[in-house]
């Protein structure tokens, strides 16, 4: 129970409610609030962005990011397959290689097999020349031919004509 003195509580009461009431007309008048200097400037509209007008732009700039995307992923896959193809190109090369060398090898043998089972009695220095001269002449030969067979195509000018191809024509 509060006990309030008929004379003074009301004084005090009416003193706080006058102090809240200018207090809250202040806090009102610091709001912000448009500031009218003339009747026509209440009829000017407010141009605000039209949500409608920025779909596009920003449709637009997602399809140039998604095309972005796609480009980037499609240079990705061409230099996937340009690594590819230039390592199978690298591995028939060192296949070819080591068969050359195989066939040389053979070759060697073969006609050092020859030489070992002639059965002349002593083969005389100039028999030996000629003998060497065949075998270097034979070798010449047989790398000339397999030079000649090998595919004159080289992979990386493909492989560059094809790129500048596609991104003339893409």
């Amino acid at each position: 129970v509060v006990s309030t003195q008929s004379t003074g509580s009301s004084g005090i009461n009416a003193e706080y409610g006058k102090q809240w009431y200018q207090r809250r007309v202040r806090a009102f008048d610091a709001q912000k609030k448009p500031k009218f200097n003339n009747w026509s400037s209440l009829t000017e509209t407010k141009k605000t962005p039209n949500p409608v007008l920025k779909q596009p732009s920003r449709f637009e700039e997602f399809k140039k990011q998604a095309q972005l995307r796609e480009e980037r992923q499609r240079a990705l896959l061409v230099q996937e397959e340009n690594a590819k193809l230039e390592k199978e190109r690298q591995e028939a090369d060192r296949k070819l290689e080591e068969e050359e060398r195989q066939r040389e090898r053979e070759e060697d043998e073969a006609f050092d097999a020859l030489m070992v089972q002639d059965t002349a009695p002593i083969i005389t220095k100039k028999k030996e020349e000629t003998a060497q001269e065949k075998r270097e002449r034979l070798r010449e030969e047989q790398r000339r031919m397999r030079q000649s067979m090998r595919p004159s195509i080289d992979m990386n000018m493909q492989a560059d004509i094809m790129r500048s191809f596609e991104t003339s024509h893409l």
